[in-house]
């Protein structure tokens, strides 16, 4: 009884470092099973966080809950944004979307929850495990100060990503011509855009960074798709089919022009983690192009490794170090608000 009445107290020690979401917000099961429940949100859940700690519940006989899963008392399967998990035995009911990294032979498992040492692992997205944060060097005389820190740096190294919002360009003056380099820009192909922005996702997710691609915004229109000054990014901006103003450090409006300055570069960003990203990609970019510019914005530089993805030259490669990698992810950090 001691031991369950601890676990609560942490627990709710815990939950009280979230901010509450909106009341009546509520998760579906997948479309697997149509027969299952909703499931409702806690009032404790935060819009900006992919999973919470869930309260110890049970009983005697099952004290322990899956730690950063969303619980149901009457449904076994825990849910973990991207996939549900059965806890009774350890695995998911789907595929991993991620495709994980031959480095860590054991992201390549399919089903395995957390690596499977959940011990010492958590998975709440579904997608890539991380290191768990152990409550066992914890006394109940452990104060909120002591906790705090780590169990906030660790829910946003679980949660961490970068929203790509993919904006759509073309010549305000277009009319139906085909793409030609002399004539009125139509924009680009959508089939293209997706194809760079799902080649970024695979390669920066292969080294555990996550990146959603929301919906393509668009067309702006412009009086000229080739950027010859930074003034000209307003303009896009504020068409009234983008109408963005302002964004968080972790959304990456990626806008699809003509070119840069009448040049051949691919493509161009912000190099600064901590000031809104930024990313202009152009008709002669390659299939490596967005991953490189994306690098930038984690605070990457450029590389004398001519076989390495952040080398200036850009010829679809796409080798990172070890060092490069562990950089990228500290940006990332940063661009959650992990880091100061």
């Amino acid at each position: 009884m001691a031991r369950l009445l601890a676990r609560t107290l942490i627990a709710a020690l815990l939950v009280g470092l979230i901010p509450a979401a909106p009341a009546g917000a509520s998760i579906r099961a997948p479309e697997w099973s149509r027969s299952l429940p909703t499931l409702p949100l806690a009032e404790s859940v935060p819009p900006s966080f992919l999973a919470v700690v869930v309260a110890v519940a049970g009983d005697e006989a099952a004290p322990c809950a899956v730690v950063f899963a969303i619980a149901d008392p009457h449904f076994p399967s825990k849910y973990h944004r991207a996939r549900w998990m059965d806890p009774r035995v350890g695995r998911f009911s789907a595929t991993d979307p991620h495709p994980g990294s031959i480095e860590e032979p054991l992201t390549l498992h399919r089903y395995v929850y957390a690596g499977a040492d959940p011990v010492n692992n958590t998975d709440p997205s579904g997608l890539f495990f991380s290191l768990s944060v152990s409550f066992a060097s914890f006394g109940i005389s452990a104060t909120i100060n002591a906790i705090s820190v780590p169990i906030t740096r660790s829910m946003i190294n679980a949660t961490a990503s970068l929203e790509l919002v993919p904006i759509w360009v073309r010549d305000r003056n277009w009319k139906g011509e085909p793409e030609r380099p002399l004539l009125p820009f139509p924009g680009w192909p959508l089939d293209e855009m997706q194809s760079h922005l799902s080649n970024a996702r695979s390669l920066w997710g292969s080294h555990g960074i996550t990146l959603h691609i929301g919906r393509e915004i668009g067309p702006a229109l412009v009086g000229n798709s080739t950027i010859y000054s930074n003034d000209q990014i307003p303009e896009i901006l504020k068409d009234p089919t983008v109408n963005l103003a302002t964004w968080p450090p972790n959304k990456v409006p990626v806008i699809f022009v003509r070119s840069i300055g009448g040049t051949s570069t691919l493509g161009k960003a912000t190099t600064n983690p901590r000031k809104p990203a930024l990313v202009l990609m152009t008709r002669g970019a390659v299939d490596s192009t967005l991953s490189h510019e994306l690098g930038h914005t984690l605070g990457l530089e450029h590389t004398a490794n001519p076989f390495g993805l952040m080398f200036p030259v850009n010829l679809g490669q796409t080798y990172l170090s070890g060092s490069e990698v562990a950089k990228a992810r500290e940006g990332l950090l940063i661009r959650n608000g992990g880091l100061r």
